[in-house]
């Protein structure tokens, strides 16, 4: 993740920023991975390493 990616995901807390960039954080599994079967574009996805391992997957595909 680079410095500009931290400095933009830090400033979508604000909901000028969030309208400005027209991007927001979703966070947890379940949110996640309704994000990933709608309709809406995602544009990044950042997790922690081994944030999935251990889990069993329904449809964990990005």
């Amino acid at each position: 993740m680079t410095k500009a990616e931290i400095q933009l995901v830090r400033s979508l807390a604000d909901k000028r920023s969030r309208t400005e960039h027209g991007l927001f954080v979703a966070e947890g599994h379940k949110f996640i991975g309704e994000l990933c079967t709608s309709a809406l574009r995602v544009r990044k996805i950042f997790a922690l390493e081994g944030l999935f391992r251990g889990r069993r997957s329904r449809n964990r595909v990005f």
